[in-house]
């Protein structure tokens, strides 16, 4: 299924779906709180002393605003798969349930120490590639010029393998669902292995579902987030019925 026909998939169907803006107010208020707090330099001061809070208060937000996220995600799924024929605020705290919470942090944990490994080679390039750039600035033969090279290559290597790893997992909360819903939860990493599986050979498509947003994306940014109340439930509605199309044809 192409980008455009996953796009009009979620058009159609957010046009259907009853109580979606109460479904996604929460996700929506915390993600135009999190671009509001990271445009303003919020600067307290303390005894003389300047404390910065915009780095640790938008990612309070965002992991909050990932929570709920996955709760609209999974009641969306539900009305998709004809197992609901609506949504409504109080599907916010699906997450939150005793059978899903401790779940989906350690899986949500388990997949951030599994990209941060991954990141570790990109990181080696910069450090190589530092090292070649003052190596080279104080000798003047070609081996600093040589470490400059062997550490730009591993740095951009690194970053294609990290986004590679990053969409190979975008599946996880998803299929994290499913398995609980189903019974078949087995752990974090059967849960990754299988988001795994599902994107094998399906990355460029989902780039290509991605990027394109990237419109709407600028907008949003330029809105202040309040093009979000329209960008947010399309664009998790789109991602899900990428990913309903993956497990079909997994099928």
């Amino acid at each position: 299924m192409k980008a455009s026909e996953t796009r009009q998939k979620a058009r159609e169907f957010l046009k259907t779906l009853s109580g979606k803006y109460q479904l996604f107010i929460v996700s929506i208020i915390l993600a135009i709180l999190t671009i509001s707090v990271t445009y303003r330099e919020s600067i307290y001061s303390y005894n003389g002393t300047e404390i910065s809070v915009t780095q640790s208060v938008p990612s309070i937000i965002g992991i909050l605003s990932a929570l709920f996220l996955a709760s609209a995600s999974f009641a969306v799924l539900d009305v998709m798969r004809h197992k609901a024929d609506h949504v409504e605020v109080g599907d916010n705290m699906r997450v939150f349930s005793n059978e899903l919470f401790g779940k989906y942090v350690v899986t949500a944990i388990v997949k951030w120490v599994f990209l941060f490994l991954w990141s570790l080679i990109a990181i080696a390039g910069i450090i190589i590639l530092s090292a070649g750039v003052m190596f080279a600035a104080t000798d003047d033969s070609a081996a600093g010029w040589v470490i400059v090279l062997i550490g730009f290559i591993v740095m951009i290597a690194g970053f294609v393998l990290a986004i590679m790893k990053e969409y190979a997992y975008s599946m996880t909360t998803y299929v994290l669902y499913d398995d609980v819903t189903n019974g078949t939860y087995e752990g974090p990493r059967s849960v990754i292995a299988k988001s795994t599986k599902l994107m094998d050979g399906n990355k460029w498509r989902y780039f290509c579902l991605q990027f394109s947003f990237i419109g709407w994306i600028i907008l949003t940014a330029l809105t202040c987030g309040l093009l979000h109340f329209y960008t947010l439930p399309y664009i998790t509605t789109a991602n899900l019925f990428f990913y309903e199309d993956l497990r079909e044809k997994a099928e």
